[in-house]
């Protein structure tokens, strides 16, 4: 499949995996909870 820009493609692959925002705390990839990502940003900050 050909793409008339990298803006095309990079659209092309957004549409293939939709995005939950509701989700994204809990996605398997990540692993991370919202607790773990709170406790990532107040490491990040000391």
């Amino acid at each position: 499949m050909e793409y008339k820009s990298e803006k095309d493609r990079e659209n092309n692959n957004k549409s293939k995996s939709p995005k939950h925002p509701n989700r994204i705390t809990t996605d398997p990839k990540t692993k991370m909870t919202l607790e773990n990502i709170k406790e990532e940003i107040k490491k990040s900050r000391t």
